[in-house]
């Protein structure tokens, strides 16, 4: 703990040109460290075995509160320390914190090797395996697991050994290599099959009916989700049979074979309706059958049944997607008091999905301050001796005066900093949607009302109100993933030529190798060229513009290409907006990166080119 202070103090100092204060801090909490460590080693504590059943399991934050305290100690041995490193690491996984995972296991992995535990070992580098692809680093996680692997096989663990086979197998499909992941995933089904390990080789099975799904070889994956079936028909596992029913369903579907995907449907439908599991999976696929043959009546019973299971289960996220379903169907059924109903639910779920994660970011302020207040507790807990009070008074004023100090610059910096980010956030969010822009589109929304086709008119209201709530959602977050960026982009380029009556159209490209949903940015970056483009690009030309995005990936950062045919490029825009370069290069500088000396910007009478990077 003393260690990881005095680390995060040097980096403060080192900025600030704080150096020499820095090295009487370190020697002031060195010296009056010594008599609470002395006290630590005669305290007596419960069993280790004991203290690590003592871990909560349902919340993972507060699991990794106890185990914080735990740490805090200092009192354990070497092995115990890295078995607590390495529980911390396991719920940063759950947590999907992938990169606080790898540091956990960093710190057991040397404690392991210096106790030559070889089960810790192995262990801790099955989880570094698991952990590296899910931050893109695909060698180092085959690496780690490929070790784990050799070291399952010299204890010989079969269960461990078969968990890394999957995992090989899974890093492989993140990455598309499908044809390894095949075969990694054999090798476990041949360890879990001798002996017979049925629960596991079902989970085996239905991976390799997923991998053959994802590969087009459907009749392959049929072949597995049947052998899984029957081994969960042997466990007499009716919640593993109804997902199998409604798994060979989805593929049946896929072969053209819809009967038999129906009647898949239904069987699931009626299992999970007699063993009480609500799962509304096999609900939606039925559904969305009967919506794609335009049997409206079938789809909107189905999806209403699945939006009731989701409503028990408290999942607000599939009840959105539900209701927008539904939204769609009562429009085309022309039933706009149920549409109208729908839409309403959807804006609900919308506000309620908010308020949990607002929830969600003060229960984390709240672990934060109760590990803070356990750590002081357990500090205060401790009494120096007489010959070491004088001093730590003394050393403790120069401490805390040092830190006011240090704080108060650091919140001045960081205020500053606010403010700039604030005025930007503005700046953007003025330049979408200022008055004569949104004035202009509900005015071509009236004239489609005039036109009497309510269908086309509910259409365009939605887009337009989805592209007023991303606006609203966006500045208030500093970083958004690619899709919900392109969503926005192409809610308000509809928007546009709904505006100028289809003066421009549009292409996105995005290269295989770019994952959307993981890649992030800043929110609404690329919106003000594309705006100048159709704002002042297309203002004089005649023929019909053109707009194309091109997003690729080159080693690890990202590469945008904006590209239009219009007169050129205005530096000046209107509606207050001036020197929209070097807001948006300002916006690249706060993130720290040095991403802004990558823009660059063609333009002609031709057309205009704008080219820039982004680390990922």
């Amino acid at each position: 703990m003393i260690e990881k202070i005095t680390q995060t103090c040097a980096k403060q100092f080192a900025n600030r040109k704080c150096s020499a204060l820095l090295g009487y801090l370190i020697i002031i909490f060195v010296y009056c460290a010594l008599p609470f460590a002395c006290l630590l080693s005669q305290q007596s504590h419960e069993s280790f075995e004991e203290l690590i059943d003592q871990i909560p399991k349902q919340d993972r934050n507060d699991s990794n509160l106890y185990i914080d305290s735990l740490l805090a100690l200092g009192s354990f041995a070497n092995l115990e320390q890295g078995v607590l490193h390495l529980e911390k690491g396991k719920n940063f996984t759950v947590l999907n914190k992938f990169k606080l995972a790898i540091e956990e296991f960093n710190l057991a992995a040397p404690i392991f090797k210096k106790e030559k535990n070889q089960k810790y070992l192995a262990l801790n580098h099955f989880y570094l395996g698991t952990s590296y692809p899910f931050i893109d680093k695909k060698e180092e996680g085959i690496e780690n697991l490929l070790i784990a692997l050799e070291k399952a096989r010299q204890l010989e663990d079969r269960k461990l050994s078969s968990k890394i086979f999957n995992s090989l197998a899974h890093v492989h499909y993140l990455y598309k290599d499908f044809e390894k992941a095949i075969d990694f995933t054999k090798q476990a089904a041949e360890i879990q099959s001798n002996p017979m390990d049925t629960l596991a080789l079902s989970a085996t099975y239905n991976n390799l009916a997923v991998i053959y799904k994802n590969t087009g070889k459907l009749h392959d994956a049929i072949e597995y989700n049947e052998k899984s079936l029957e081994l969960n028909k042997l466990l007499n596992n009716e919640m593993a049979i109804a997902k199998s029913y409604n798994n060979i369903g989805l593929i049946s579907e896929a072969l053209g074979e819809f009967e038999n995907a129906v009647g898949l449907y239904k069987k699931a439908i009626q299992l999970n309706e007699k063993i009480d599991f609500l799962n509304s999976a096999p609900l939606r696929n039925l559904g969305n059958y009967y919506l794609n043959i335009n049997n409206l009546k079938e789809a909107k019973s189905n999806y209403s049944k699945a939006l009731a299971i989701e409503e028990q289960r408290d999942k607000i996220s599939l009840q959105r997607e539900l209701n927008n379903v539904l939204l769609t169907i009562s429009l085309k059924e022309k039933d706009f008091k149920n549409s109208l109903v729908y839409q309403k639910q959807k804006d609900s779920l919308y506000l309620l999905e908010k308020e949990n994660e607002n929830q969600e970011k003060f229960k984390l302020v709240e672990n934060q301050y109760k590990l803070a207040s356990r750590e002081k507790e357990l500090i205060q807990t401790k009494d120096l001796n007489k010959k070491n009070k004088l001093i730590f008074g003394i050393m403790s004023s120069l401490i805390l005066l040092s830190i006011l100090f240090i704080s108060q610059r650091n919140k001045m910096i960081k205020t500053e900093l606010a403010k700039e980010k604030l005025v930007l956030e503005q700046t953007v969010l003025r330049s979408q949607m200022n008055p004569h822009f949104i004035f202009n589109v509900l005015s071509a929304i009236q004239n489609s009302l005039l036109d009497n086709n309510p269908i086309q008119s509910a259409s365009y209201i939605s887009r337009f109100a989805k592209l007023i709530r991303q606006n609203f959602d966006f500045i208030n977050q500093n970083k958004i993933t690619l899709r919900e960026e392109l969503d926005a982009l192409r809610n308000y380029m509809d928007a546009q030529n709904l505006r100028f009556e289809n003066k421009f159209e549009y292409e996105i490209n995005v290269y295989p190798q770019v994952d959307i949903d993981l890649m992030e940015l800043p929110p609404l970056l690329l919106q003000p060229f594309i705006e100048n483009s159709i704002e002042h690009g297309f203002k004089n030309k005649k023929e019909k513009g053109k707009i194309e995005l091109n997003i690729s990936k080159e080693k690890n950062q990202l590469k945008f290409e904006v590209i239009d045919n219009g007169s050129g490029f205005s530096k000046k825009i209107k509606d207050g907006k001036v020197h929209a370069i070097d807001v948006f290069k300002k916006r690249l500088a706060l993130e720290g990166k040095n991403e802004e000396h990558s823009f660059s910007i063609t333009s002609n009478e031709i057309g205009t080119t704008i080219n820039f990077l982004l680390k990922i």
